[in-house]
């Protein structure tokens, strides 16, 4: 009798278990079909502009830590109130969002979480491995010093490097692989929630981004004395990739959508008040035009709305506004997303965690070994910005040619 019992809750509990993913395959695929989602046609634009946004925030640390301008005075973070990385994180919260709808219908949130935790391993070995690569190499050139600079970490140097493995510091444009580690055991049970309760998942990461403009706990920097401090608060940084996640399920991209005029002259006006304030007003007062310049240069910079931190709400609605338009503008149906020219693109934007770890190896690298006198700096650094592309392109592309997706899916990860 009590064998029977046991027996019978058992199959409560698979039959329980059984409705749960019934009622998820519903929800999010056409028809009830467990795979419709998996072979749906893929959108590579979100490959491609994935891609697109890896490489814009490599050369930007790459100028960055060059102390020069060339390519970066015409990128996003120099042509409004956001800049790439808010891009790449929408984007990496879509990508995850479309790959786990048909994994969760599948395997159940438990898979997913087991996969969600071999992921946020797989980018703290990278974490490690790209820092630790620098400093191998620094010791082989006898560059320690200059590393040190470059990485923006303090002055004792190994004590520096140990700490990473606590993630407690954060090198120069590594911040964003900790946001990721901190952030992706969390996001299986959240798209569980978004599935049954979509307003409640919303209102849930809302309410921490919000809390996490205000409540200094919730600022990790406030726990540790750092020389830099967190680029990237995961508790307000979630909310860009909770929002890339549910647009995977609840917007409309393909091109079937109707175009909302009213969001799109508000998103076009954000854009470009952006370029006015961040470019075009400190152009003119460079040229000795000073209407409205003076006063915008030295205020826009220092409003807590754009703290990059904490993802300051004006970061976060330019950022999304350039993403609407960007959905309405580029048609899914354009060839060009399958085209030779944006095949490097989609294959950075498939490889982006290898890639910009190995990137950033590469940007350090050069960074070092740029002349602090050179006399043709422009060109220096323009020569630098190439040969980071074209090696960040060669390597991704034999991850791409080693990979040997099954049955020709490839996969869709969240970084």
């Amino acid at each position: 009798m009590n064998l029977m019992g046991q027996t019978s809750a058992i199959k409560r509990t698979n039959d329980n278990d059984t409705r749960i993913n019934s009622d998820i395959r519903k929800t999010v695929l056409p028809g009830g079909s467990p795979d419709s989602l998996a072979l749906a046609r893929r959108d590579w634009r979100i490959d491609f502009f994935r891609g697109a946004a890896l490489l814009v925030v490599l050369i930007d640390h790459l100028e960055l830590n060059s102390e020069a301008g060339v390519i970066s005075k015409w990128t996003l973070i120099s042509l409004g109130f956001s800049d790439s990385a808010e891009v790449f994180v929408f984007l990496s919260g879509y990508a995850f969002g479309f790959s786990y709808l048909s994994k969760m219908a599948n395997k159940g949130l438990r898979a997913c979480e087991g996969m969600a935790l071999r992921r946020s391993l797989q980018i703290y070995a990278a974490y490690l491995a790209s820092i630790w690569a620098v400093l191998a190499l620094s010791t082989v050139l006898s560059e320690t010093d200059k590393v040190a600079f470059h990485l923006r970490i303090g002055a004792s140097f190994w004590q520096e490097v140990v700490s990473t493995l606590v993630l407690s510091r954060h090198p120069e444009g590594y911040s964003i692989l900790a946001l990721y580690i901190v952030i992706l055991p969390f996001m299986p049970p959240a798209l569980q929630l978004a599935l049954k309760h979509p307003w409640m998942a919303f209102c849930i990461s809302a309410g921490t981004y919000a809390a996490a403009q205000f409540v200094l706990p919730l600022d990790p920097s406030s726990y540790v004395q750092i020389f830099r401090e967190w680029h990237f608060n995961p508790f307000a940084w979630q909310f860009l990739f909770m929002i890339g996640m549910l647009c995977a399920q609840y917007f409309d991209v393909g091109e079937n959508r109707r175009y909302n005029r009213f969001m799109l002259v508000i998103s076009s006006a954000i854009i470009v008040t952006g370029v006015l304030v961040v470019k075009v007003f400190p152009m003119l007062n460079e040229i000795g035009i000073e209407p409205l310049a003076p006063l915008v240069q030295q205020t826009w910079s220092e409003l807590p709305t754009l703290h990059k931190s904490r993802l300051g709400p004006l970061r976060l609605l330019h950022a999304l506004s350039l993403l609407y338009v960007a959905s309405q503008v580029f048609r899914a149906s354009n060839p060009f997303w399958s085209s030779l020219w944006a095949k490097p693109f989609v294959i950075l934007g498939q490889h982006s965690l290898p890639t910009y770890a190995f990137g950033l190896v590469l940007s350090t690298i050069g960074a070092i070994l740029r002349p602090l006198h050179d006399t043709a700096l422009t060109m220096g650094i323009l020569l630098l910005d190439v040969d980071l592309c074209l090696l960040s392109f060669c390597f991704a592309l034999v991850l791409h040619l080693g990979a040997r997706p099954r049955g020709g899916r490839q996969n869709v990860e969240a970084s």
